[in-house]
């Protein structure tokens, strides 16, 4: 079985399997390597439950898929992921036509637990630890993916953001994510966004496209005080939209206050880094 989906440009290992072939299947000690060797993606234990009754109608069903104790090491360079490269066609098998999936795959429920990932862009490193993701997933016969009734808590970060909290909906369409409705919980506020984050183009470009955003301070910390003192007190809410590419966003912002609305436009040029 191994033999049939090894990568391109990787290799998949597997410390052990238990199966009935028919609607489960347990696999231990999981990786994924790049051409050097060097673990991408590992998994200590990977539970997979399904049913064949909807086969006839071209789609596959499945009840359960829950990982455990999961780890990436993820490097962006030369404007590709290490994990995307591993699966590339090799440019003898490119084809130009773009055919329709053979099924549509609906997978009920997804959990990843105790997990940590690592992405290294260039010389910067940053890290999500304590990861708990939950949700469902379909793809349709055109590849396209909605995340549903996600809910994700992360424990820690670097840089150090402290405890993440976000749940809402998206959809993958090709290299745009779709935001329907999502909510990010920080520590210091309540962020709601509804737009889209393209992905990078052939100049290192990310189109975004954040048609509305509300930003709620969750308490009073070093936020609150930078506003304060700059003689916008008692601000309850921030609203606005964020557009253009990393390098030349477009903002308008509403800052909510007791007294009022206080309204304003920028287009800001900031350092790669700091989008980085």
């Amino acid at each position: 079985i191994l033999s049939q989906i090894q990568p391109p440009y990787g290799t998949i290992e597997v410390g052990g399997l238990q199966t009935d072939l028919f609607s489960s299947m347990q696999l231990q000690k999981v990786q994924i390597k790049d051409e050097q060797g060097q673990p991408v993606l590992q998994a200590g234990k990977a539970d997979l439950q399904w049913s064949l009754g909807s086969l006839p109608a071209r789609l596959v069903v499945v009840d359960k898929i829950q990982l455990e104790d999961v780890k990436a090491d993820l490097i962006y360079s030369e404007n590709v992921l290490n994990v995307a490269h591993i699966w590339e066609s090799p440019p003898s098998e490119t084809s130009s036509e773009s055919g329709d999936l053979p099924v549509e795959v609906q997978i009920k429920s997804v959990e990843i637990g105790a997990s940590e990932l690592n992405l290294a862009v260039g010389d910067q490193h940053y890290g999500l630890q304590g990861v708990h993701l939950q949700g469902a997933v379909q793809m349709d016969r055109k590849g396209v993916l909605d995340l549903q009734q996600l809910q994700l808590n992360i424990v820690q970060s670097t840089p150090a953001i402290g405890p993440i909290e976000l749940h809402g909906s998206a959809q993958l369409q090709q290299d745009t994510l779709l935001l329907p409705v999502a909510e990010l919980n920080l520590p210091w506020a309540r962020l709601r966004i509804h737009g889209s984050i393209g992905a990078l183009s052939e100049e290192g470009h990310l189109n975004i496209g954040i048609e509305r955003f509300s930003l709620i301070p969750a308490a009073r910390p070093e936020l609150l005080a930078a506003l304060d003192n700059a003689g916008l007190q008692g601000v309850v809410e921030s609203s606005g939209a964020l557009t253009g590419s990393y390098d030349q966003p477009s903002l308008q912002l509403a800052l909510i206050t007791p007294g009022g609305l206080i309204g304003a436009e920028a287009n800001v040029q900031l350092a790669e880094e700091l989008w980085s």
